[in-house]
């Protein structure tokens, strides 16, 4: 019975390390999408209204070329910050040890 509770205690232990890697992933993640979504603001906010005239003409298409690329800059910065569930890695075992080690049993 005593096994049987110590290794129920250490997959506990390990799910628990594996929670709080997740939640580093994510709070890393949020940080990055937080700071594209700022860049995204100031790029509208200094954008002007020539500009945006300039980008619909059908005689400015490199500017227009110019605006799609920087979108599509924004688009892959988006797509590089998403949180995926499946790519967390289970953390190093002396990671896990040394975080279970200062716990009462």
């Amino acid at each position: 019975m005593a096994r049987a509770s110590e290794a129920e205690r250490q997959r506990l232990a390990g799910e628990a390390a594996l929670q709080r890697t997740a939640l580093t992933q994510c709070e890393a993640k949020n940080t990055q999408l937080y700071a594209v979504g700022q860049e995204v603001l100031r790029a509208y906010e200094t954008m002007d209204v020539g500009s945006v005239l300039a980008s619909r003409q059908p005689f400015a298409a490199q500017s227009r070329v110019k605006y799609e690329q920087i979108a599509q800059q924004y688009g892959d910065k988006l797509y590089e910050s998403r949180f995926d569930v499946r790519a967390v890695s289970a953390p190093a075992p002396a990671a896990a040890a040394s975080a279970t080690e200062g716990k009462p049993q």
